[in-house]
């Protein structure tokens, strides 16, 4: 469906990803059942998503015109304001990542709707950085946005913190347990 693919930062169509318009749209469904089916086959007791994907060169990252008309209108910019991914890098970067990080937890309430209605059901676990500015725009991940749509059952995060960004991913996560880990 090349129509539905992806379009990267260099404006190339994806032979991988689906425009994340799309994912969380029509084909929601798709990813549902294909995500229900693996549960049924591989029976795990959870599912976790690692995401650690930059807002500019992530896989939730499209640069497609229904992907620009939808953060033009998260960000309430007007018609004649041009968007591509040099102007939004250079011009938009804190509402594109605003816009990137809301997508990501998202596609995680998503996923943990198929996760919960999968037989058997299963927990959904996402996995990335602890919660600082960093995190939002190098790993596409804000925790309270995650909290917000309770886009999983579990959060964890790895490599060990200092208490500042452990007591920042704690908080932003608000009733979601965080399971932290260190090497």
């Amino acid at each position: 469906h090349p129509d539905a693919a992806l379009v990267d930062r260099e404006m190339t169509e994806s032979d991988l990803y689906v425009c994340p318009v799309l994912l969380l749209g029509d084909a929601a469904e798709h990813a549902h059942d294909r995500l229900r089916s693996m549960i049924a086959e591989r029976q795990p007791d959870y599912v976790t998503w690692d995401f650690e994907s930059n807002v500019m060169t992530g896989y939730l990252s499209c640069f497609c015109p229904r992907c620009m008309e939808a953060f033009r209108e998260h960000a309430g910019l007007g018609a004649d304001v041009a968007l591509d991914p040099e102007t939004i890098e250079r011009d938009h970067m804190e509402a594109w990542t605003e816009f990137m990080t809301l997508r990501m937890a998202r596609v995680g309430a998503m996923l943990k709707e198929a996760c919960h209605t999968a037989q058997p059901p299963v927990l959904m676990q996402i996995y990335s950085g602890y919660q600082s500015p960093e995190t939002k725009w190098r790993y596409g991940v804000d925790w309270a946005k995650i909290s917000e749509l309770e886009s999983c059952d579990i959060a964890s995060c790895g490599y060990g913190r200092n208490w500042e960004r452990v007591s920042a991913t704690h908080e932003a996560l608000g009733d979601i347990p965080l399971i932290v880990g260190k090497l």
